[in-house]
């Protein structure tokens, strides 16, 4: 169903100082119509919602994410606090 909204479980594939402090699976809130395909080597997350699909992804120093941290409580703050420290 699109769009992808509410909170959603982030399954972390790899790992990576982006979700350091955080459960080894964790909630997030997502909002969203699309989402990117890229390499498994890249994925760092990933969401169930209907399937599967890569919700974050890293390469060298470059990150991004699907949910939406600023609406995600203390596991968003904690994302971050985490990519203000990198």
């Amino acid at each position: 169903k699109v769009p992808h909204m509410g909170w959603n479980e982030l399954f972390v594939q790899n790992d990576t100082p982006l979700f350091t402090g955080l459960e080894k699976d964790f909630y997030l809130y997502f909002v969203h119509s699309f989402h990117a395909q890229c390499d498994d080597k890249y994925a760092i997350g990933k969401t169930h919602y209907g399937y599967e699909f890569v919700s974050a992804v890293q390469n060298d120093n470059i990150y991004g994410i699907q949910p939406h941290p600023e609406k995600s409580h203390e596991n968003g703050l904690k994302i971050i606090e985490n990519f203000a420290k990198l």
